[in-house]
């Protein structure tokens, strides 16, 4: 790549192995967490807590809002909304 001088290639390949070890360590992280729940009698992996009903955490995240950076709290977003949350592997 550098020597052919393509720039704009090898920063795509970084940005594409950066994304690939963000989903690689969270994989592992998933698979530490089932493998942690695995029931030792039957061998099943449990199911996380169903957090139906319960509050949405109170969490602060930075967006932008046009060319600045702002803070959004959960409770300005979800406020006297029912939200649903899922997440996939």
């Amino acid at each position: 790549m550098e020597a052919a001088s393509d720039e704009p290639m090898a920063d795509l390949l970084t940005q594409r192995m950066q994304v690939h070890e963000k989903n690689a360590w969270m994989l592992r992280s998933l698979l530490d967490t089932w493998l942690l729940n695995l029931n030792e009698e039957n061998q099943e992996i449990r199911m996380l807590e169903n957090m139906e009903g319960k509050r949405v955490p109170d969490v602060t995240f930075k967006t932008r809002l046009g060319a600045e950076w702002a803070d959004v709290t959960t409770a300005e977003l979800f406020a006297g909304k029912t939200v649903v949350v899922f997440s996939l592997p």
